[in-house]
């Protein structure tokens, strides 16, 4: 695998050379996000010299502000975005989304009709249908990682490039926050965890960094959630379906943790009549189903109207029109999974 993630690496780079580059990730960005944004721009730096590199991030949300604040002021750095290059990149770079839709062209001062088909992604997630596909050979799309800061992370060490304690920082609360306080790590996970620690991170200084209290909206979003719910019983697993308007993602990880196996949380837009369904999937059923929401998700996304992808245990997808349609399709893979034949 390394040898392959190098020869990878070693092309982009190979055919990012003379180029004006912004690097930049996802739609109000989490941590994982920033950080994975923030150190491959770093990385490009390291290799491409005096070529001219922009990083321009995002809105965050309120938690991602208030980690890099804790980490920056420790460090006394700051993170700001740079215009060099204007609004005419020749490419752009997404970290932790290959998703077009997900990444803010207006907000980052970027013309999206003149460079939708020169954007790479560098992301986790299971590949969703990308409607834009002329760079797709340099895309770096590694599902076994549990965080697009863990793919930035291998890049550092393949090229054995120097992880100075902030950045150390930086990488941990990255992998901390997007596992879950490593809920859903593998073994792999761990190995790089430990890694960081041995560069001097304290790991009750990094906890209490990125354990930020919980917002009121946040809270009353995952109550409703729970109020919301609909309890389906498949033998001895529990699934659970609920609608919300926001904080989907956090509300789907609260239900899992009160002992729902799968989850899914559902969000309507009545201005456009899309939809988005957020899941997640605890060990047990992924381990003895072999339940891979990432995987069905992505297949789905076939359709014209549908983009979706993730990991086995967490996968998102949206899409226009027939609701009722894509929900069907997805309890008919759960009830084909979890009842025995």
């Amino acid at each position: 695998m390394t040898i392959d993630i190098k020869e990878k690496i070693n092309n982009l780079i190979s055919f990012l050379k003379g180029k004006k580059i912004i690097v930049s990730t996802h739609i109000l960005a989490d941590v994982d996000g920033v950080v994975s944004a923030l150190a491959f721009k770093t990385f490009l730096t390291e290799h491409l010299k005096q070529q001219e590199v922009d990083i321009r991030i995002p809105k965050c949300t309120k938690p991602t502000k208030q980690v890099l604040s804790e980490i920056n002021s420790m460090f006394k750095q700051n993170i700001k975005n740079s215009y060099l290059i204007g609004t005419n990149p020749e490419l752009v770079i997404i970290t932790d989304t290959n998703n077009v839709d997900k990444i803010a062209f207006e907000e980052l001062e970027i013309d999206r009709e003149s460079i939708k088909n020169n954007v790479i992604f560098i992301d986790h997630h299971s590949k969703s249908d990308l409607k834009e596909k002329s760079l797709d050979e340099f895309n770096i799309i590694l599902d076994e990682y549990t965080s697009s800061t863990e793919i930035i992370l291998e890049f550092y060490r393949i090229f054995n490039l120097y992880i100075n304690e902030y950045f150390s920082y930086l990488f941990s609360a990255g992998i901390l926050t997007d596992t879950g306080n490593l809920r859903h790590a593998n073994n792999d996970t761990f190995e790089r965890f430990i890694f960081l620690l041995q560069k001097g991170v304290d790991f009750q200084t990094l906890k209490d960094i990125v354990n930020v209290e919980m917002e009121l909206p946040k809270k009353i979003a995952n109550i409703k959630g729970a109020q919301r719910s609909e309890l389906i019983r498949y033998e001895k697993w529990l699934l659970c379906k609920t609608h919300i308007s926001n904080y989907e993602s956090s509300v789907a990880s609260s239900l899992e943790h009160l002992g729902f196996d799968i989850v899914l949380v559902i969000s309507t837009s009545k201005k456009n009549d899309s939809y988005r369904i957020t899941a997640r999937a605890n060990h047990n059923v992924i381990r003895e189903k072999e339940i891979d929401i990432g995987h069905l998700f992505s297949s789905l996304s076939e359709g014209e109207f549908l983009s979706g992808g993730g990991h086995s245990g967490a996968a998102t997808i949206s899409g226009k029109g027939n609701l009722d349609d894509t929900l069907t399709k997805i309890m008919d893979y759960f009830k084909k999974k979890l009842i025995k034949n």
